[in-house]
């Protein structure tokens, strides 16, 4: 739930950052590939059977790339495909900066409360 939310935070700064806007519908364009396929990649690498940088890292690596693609196959955005691939680099980036971040909190603040 807290990769979710991490996801989120990171989809709403975006969408803050873009002429688009916030609704709910450029929420669920945004991120609804990326938990649909980050859901059956962090199954398939066991991401939280066994929690860790060696689970996490591989899931994430397949899935952002792969909900971005399909995020442009289903809604043409990115516009282009050179603006698709920067796209992916700035979203792998900052996906793992926010999910990152989220694991610290949640290891080192929440174990203590």
């Amino acid at each position: 739930m807290g990769d979710v939310v991490a996801l989120l935070v990171f989809t709403l700064i975006g969408l803050a950052n873009h002429k688009d806007g916030i609704t709910a519908a450029s929420v669920l364009k945004v991120m609804g590939p990326l938990v649909v396929v980050g859901g059956i990649a962090t199954t398939i690498f066991g991401t939280y059977r066994r929690p860790g940088v060696r689970t996490l890292l591989p899931a994430w690596l397949v899935a952002v790339p792969i909900a971005i693609v399909i995020r442009k196959a289903m809604f043409h955005t990115p516009a282009t495909w050179s603006s698709t691939g920067i796209f992916i680099g700035v979203a792998l980036a900052f996906t793992l900066l926010f999910i990152s971040a989220w694991r610290l909190v949640a290891r080192y603040v929440l174990r203590r409360t």
